[in-house]
This record gives C-alpha cells, sequence and structure tokens, in this order.
C-alpha cells in the first residue's frame, strides 16, 4: 500500500469477492423460483389465463434480473481491473524511485 492512495488492495479484492457472492446467492434464488414457477405452471396446480399472466410477468422479472446480473458482472471486472492497474502503477513508481535513488 502506498501512503499517497491509502488503498488497501486485499480490501478491494475482498469488496469484490463479497460481491460475486452475493451475485451467485441471488442467482441462486432466481434459479430455486424458476424451477418452483415451471413445476406450477407445467401442471395442473395453475392454468389457463393466470398461469400465463404469472408466467409472462417472471420472464420480465428475468430479463430485467439478467440486465441487472450483467451490470453487476461489468462492475466486478471494471473494479478489479482498477485495482490491477493502480497497484501495477504504484509498484512501477515504487521501482522506479528505487532506482533512482541507488
Amino acid at each position: 500500500m502506498d501512503e499517497s492512495t491509502k488503498i488497501k488492495y486485499g480490501k478491494v479484492a475482498a469488496a469484490v469477492q463479497t460481491i460475486n457472492t452475493k451475485k451467485k446467492n441471488l442467482q441462486d434464488i432466481l434459479a430455486n423460483f424458476e424451477t418452483i414457477m415451471n413445476q406450477t405452471t407445467n401442471t395442473e396446480i395453475l392454468a389457463g389465463q393466470a398461469a400465463n399472466e404469472l408466467e409472462n410477468k417472471f420472464n420480465e422479472l428475468k430479463r430485467k434480473f439478467d440486465a441487472y446480473v450483467a451490470t453487476v458482472t461489468q462492475f466486478e471486472s471494471m473494479i478489479t481491473f482498477a485495482k490491477d492497474e493502480t497497484e501495477g502503477t504504484e509498484a512501477a513508481i515504487a521501482r522506479a524511485a528505487s532506482d533512482l535513488a541507488a
């Protein structure tokens, strides 16, 4: 960690991992819900117009959720890239300064 930036790279990486874990948990919940939806709409438990409307609403929710997941994934990548680049730049500057002092 460079004192000029005060970035704790391990904490940044841990935050990205937490985001990833939460995203996967939400994906699991949606997948479980989708399984229940399929069981409900593919049987005689729920049929007709109500089943079709429920399925359409769920599919709309799923599309929005998939877009949300894609955005979160891009955000994870952006944070990781910024962390890696900043960490690499700081290391290069430290090496250059060390070489100048030698």
